[in-house]
């Protein structure tokens, strides 16, 4: 926001669109802050759009010709890299060069993306959980999940799956628990807060097969030259590793769960 202000922009007409920072940069992943800012373009009440790194800007070779298209109909002014770009006024071969820029900025978030991924799909395949861990897990200092002791959290959970195969009913678990005034954990950034949990809360969690010992890291591969688009389930796959830490409840016991569900 220095520039626009240093340009002598007021401060009520300057607007800060940070709503997508720490937004994956694959190219499925929604992103509302984009396209607020394309709208704003589009709707003609935008000036000048300042960013850092076009790279950052567009994630997606359509979504950096969304935005041209929008600056160059409307007259809005682009700054990015200390370079102010007028798309408006251009030629065919400087918006050309605007373009290939965009292009470039989509090589480098889907290089940064698949390497980041490569690296995730490495460690989930040695048995490192990369994912969160559920509430009843913490990591130690090796990042492998141990049970989290602190305050009765593990008690609580693993009293979730007893309780269950006790009373075979996800509603006549919620009334028990509220009735006896058992308030179950729920993660909250990095804190634990204790309240009343719901059927759907309790169903997660007794569907989740990590509380059985196992851990599961789903991802889309990268489609291959046989891959004709129809069916993206093909491209979807799963690393699975077994008694990777400790659990809560038996198999033979969660597989009667399941079958109760």
């Amino acid at each position: 926001t220095d520039l626009p202000r240093g340009w002598g922009w007021a401060e009520h007409k300057i607007h800060i669109i940070d709503s997508d920072q720490g937004v994956s940069a694959k190219g499925d992943v929604q992103r509302t802050g984009f396209e607020e800012l394309v709208a704003r373009v589009s709707a003609g009440t935008v000036g000048i759009v300042v960013v850092r790194d076009l790279s950052r800007l567009s994630r997606t070779p359509h979504e950096a010709m969304q935005l041209f298209a929008a600056a160059k109909k409307t007259r809005t002014l682009l700054y990015y890299s200390n370079t102010l770009r007028d798309p408006a006024n251009e030629t065919v071969m400087e918006l050309f060069g605007l373009y290939i820029q965009g292009m470039t900025g989509w090589v480098d978030n889907a290089t940064r993306a698949n390497t980041a991924m490569t690296a995730k799909i490495a460690m989930a395949a040695k048995g490192i959980p990369i994912t969160r861990p559920p509430v009843g897990y913490i990591r130690n200092a090796n990042q492998k999940w141990i049970k989290d002791d602190r305050l009765g959290v593990a008690d609580a959970v693993r009293g979730l799956f007893t309780l269950f195969l006790e009373l075979r009913s996800l509603g006549k678990v919620k009334r028990y628990l509220r009735d006896n005034d058992r308030p179950f954990p729920h993660r909250v950034g990095n804190e634990i807060v204790w309240k009343g949990i719901d059927e759907a809360h309790i169903h997660s969690i007794l569907r989740n097969r990590a509380y059985v010992g196992d851990y599961y890291f789903c991802y889309k591969a990268s489609p291959g030259p046989d891959f004709d688009g129809e069916d993206e389930s093909e491209l979807q796959q799963e690393i699975v590793k077994r008694d990777n830490h400790p659990a809560y409840v038996s198999r033979h016991d969660w597989e009667t769960i399941q079958g109760i569900l």
